[in-house]
Parts: C-alpha cells; sequence; structure tokens
C-alpha cells in the first residue's frame, strides 16, 4: 500500500527542498550499492522521493518512482546491516566499534562493502575511517572504526540517555548512512566491552542524480521529514510524491 502525502502538508517543506537540496541531475552514477534493512530513503528527482523500512524484500521490488529504472543499476549490490559491537582497549583508555554488514544480493561491481569507508561522528566530529575486513566464508564484511579516546565526550549528554550518531559515507555511490545508539553510562568502558548493541537504529540517504556525495545536513533534513510523517496502520512502505 504506498501513502500519498497532502498537499497542505508538503508545502511547508518546499522552501527546505529549494535552498537545502541539491539540483537533481541526470543520473549518473546510478545506484549500485544499497541497503536492505533499516530506515531507507531514495532521493528520485526533485519532486519525488522512495521511502522503506525493515524490508527484506530487494529493491526491485518495492522500488516504485517513475524514474526507478534510471536511478539504480539492475544488477545491484544488496547488504544487510546486522551487529554493531563496541571493543574496548585493554587498559579502557580507547574503543572502537565492529560493525558487521552482511552480502545478501550480488552486483556486477561490488560482492563486497568498498575498502574506502569514510565517516564522521556527530554533525561537528572529526572524519575518520573504517578498516573494512572481507569474510568469504560467512559472505560478511566487518567495519572496523579507529580508536577513540574515552576521555573525549563518547555519548551526548544532552540527551538521555547519552546518544551516539555515527554519520558513514561510501564514496562514489551517492550514500550516507546514519548509526545511533545509546547509553546510560558516560563513557563505553568497560560496562559495554564486546557486547552487542541492542538498540542501534540504522538509517540511509542516497541521492544518485546530486552529483556528489550526500552531506549530513541534506540527510537530516530528509530523514527528519520522513520520521515524523505518521504511518498509515498496517504498512511499513511509502512513496512520497512532491508533485
Amino acid at each position: 500500500m504506498f501513502y500519498i502525502i497532502s498537499i497542505n502538508y508538503l508545502l511547508q517543506f518546499i522552501l527546505i527542498f529549494i535552498y537545502i537540496f541539491p539540483t537533481y541531475t541526470t543520473v549518473e552514477p546510478k545506484l549500485e550499492l544499497v541497503f536492505l534493512n533499516g530506515l531507507n530513503v531514495i532521493r528520485c528527482s526533485d519532486k519525488q522521493v522512495q521511502v522503506y523500512e525493515n524490508s527484506d524484500k530487494f529493491l526491485t521490488d518495492i522500488l516504485t518512482c517513475d524514474n526507478k529504472d534510471d536511478i539504480y543499476t539492475h544488477n545491484y549490490a544488496g547488504f544487510n546491516w546486522t551487529e554493531l559491537t563496541l571493543i574496548c582497549a585493554s587498559d579502557d583508555s580507547t574503543v572502537h566499534e565492529e560493525q558487521i554488514i552482511k552480502i545478501k544480493q550480488y552486483g556486477t561491481k561490488y560482492s563486497q562493502i568498498p575498502n574506502n569507508v569514510e565517516s564522521q561522528l556527530s554533525r561537528s566530529g572529526p572524519l575518520y575511517q573504517w578498516n573494512v575486513q572481507h569474510d568469504t566464508s560467512s559472505q560478511s564484511d566487518i567495519l572496523k572504526s579507529n580508536e577513540q579516546d574515552v576521555n573525549n565526550t563518547y555519548f551526548d549528554p544532552s540527551t538521555v540517555p547519552g546518544e551516539r550518531r555515527i554519520y558513514i559515507w561510501f564514496p562514489g555511490n551517492g550514500i550516507i548512512c546514519r548509526l545511533i545508539f545509546t547509553s546510560n553510562q558516560p563513557d563505553p568502558c568497560p560496562s559495554m566491552h564486546n557486547q552487542i548493541v541492542n538498540d542501534v537504529k540504522y538509517a540511509c540517504y542516497y541521492n544518485p542524480g546530486a552529483g556528489g556525495e550526500p552531506t549530513i545536513e541534506e540527510m537530516e533534513a530528509e530523514l527528519e521529514q520522513v520520521e515524523n510523517e505518521p504511518r498509515p496502520p498496517g504498512t511499513d512502505t511509502k512513496y512520497i510524491s512532491y508533485l
């Protein structure tokens, strides 16, 4: 079932899309890498965005934008977010994250996550890299973040419980993803050492026609509208038209 947002509701956000979002041009490159679980928002054009969440279906089953054949390759690579684990150093001075990503659908270009994964902690945090390790036996990739000093603010003290936001880019793919998890502790060591985080919220924003990598501000503006829009009863997929 699809859900069309009312014209009155959409008019409140027209200026946001005019002034914040980059102009959607002819779509090059096409989407070759997508995530199949979590919240996913795909900017199809200046006037259309596709939203799907927590679906095990492949993208071809749920993407219904008018120009769907122009924004992704038919032989795309599909991945699922799985376990996120925190690992503390032996002296609890530093910590890093390990995110397992499982391949679900092979593509012509990608059978694993590309190695040049970039990340940023919060909107103002420093950029850092993830080391990608490939496990062919389980068809999974393990992303290991750089070490983080636990003396730095690890979970946002302005939220209760403390919130940690991580933004991840996969350069060359027009994708930005966001991981959010929380803790009641001021830092994760040693209380969260080597424990799977159960409350991770995954979201990705795709804009293949923008001609560059999506920014944190663009993603947050799109997701804020989607997350605040009431869900139709009994549905987990929405089609939004800005016409």
